[in-house]
C-alpha cells in the first residue's frame, strides 16, 4: 500500500508534468507555421552537359561553363525564410583558368517551385527571386565562391516540387551555377 507521503509526492509531480506539458505546447502551436519545405547539405554545380540552354531549369539556362560547388547547407521554411552557406561555388578547376574561382562579385538565389496553372490543367514553375543586400538585390561573394545567403520571400499558398538555384549575371541574363540536388 502506498503511504500518503509517497502518494502526495507522485500527485506532485504528475502536476508538474501536466504544468510543464501545457508550457510547451503554446510554444510548438507558434512555430507551427515555420516548417522547413526544404533542408538540404550539398548542391550540385552546372555539369559539362548542362551548361548553356541545354540545362535549363525552369527557365533558367545553366551557366556557361560547368561549375562545382563544396558541401553548402541550406533552408526554406514555410515562413520564407532562405538561409544557404555557399561554399566554394566556383568553375570547375578540370577544364582549364580560372582554376577554382569565380569572375563574380555576387550571387542571385531563386527559390523556384510548380503551381497550379490559372486554368488550373497544369503546374507551372514559379521563380522567386530572394532578396539581397546589394543594391542590385544580389548577395556578395568573394574569388573562392562562397557567400552567406540570409533572405526572406513570400512562398505561393500551394506548390509542389521546391528547388534552390543559386544564380549568376552573365551578358545581362540569368544563368544558374548550382541547385539543390545530389
Amino acid at each position: 500500500m502506498i503511504s500518503s507521503r509517497k502518494a502526495l509526492g507522485f500527485s506532485f509531480v504528475a502536476a508538474m508534468a501536466a504544468l510543464m506539458a501545457l508550457q510547451v505546447v503554446p510554444g510548438r502551436a507558434d512555430h507551427e507555421d515555420d516548417v522547413i519545405v526544404l533542408g538540404w547539405q550539398r548542391m550540385v554545380g552546372v555539369p559539362a552537359a548542362g551548361a548553356g540552354a541545354g540545362g535549363e531549369i525552369r527557365g533558367i539556362p545553366g551557366g556557361g561553363k560547368p561549375w562545382v560547388i563544396g558541401n553548402s547547407p541550406g533552408q526554406v521554411t514555410t515562413d520564407g525564410d532562405v538561409n544557404i552557406h555557399v561554399r566554394g561555388l566556383v568553375f570547375d578547376p578540370k577544364l582549364g583558368p580560372p582554376l577554382g574561382g569565380t569572375t563574380f562579385s555576387s550571387f542571385g538565389v531563386i527559390v523556384s517551385c510548380l503551381v497550379p496553372s490559372e486554368d488550373n490543367l497544369s503546374l507551372v514553375p514559379f521563380n522567386i527571386h530572394v532578396p539581397g543586400p546589394n543594391p542590385d538585390g544580389t548577395f556578395p561573394v568573394d574569388m573562392h565562391g562562397n557567400s552567406n545567403i540570409h533572405g526572406k520571400i513570400m512562398l505561393p499558398n500551394e506548390f509542389i516540387a521546391p528547388i534552390v538555384l543559386v544564380t549568376g549575371s552573365f551578358k545581362g541574363n540569368t544563368v544558374w551555377l548550382a541547385s539543390t540536388g545530389f
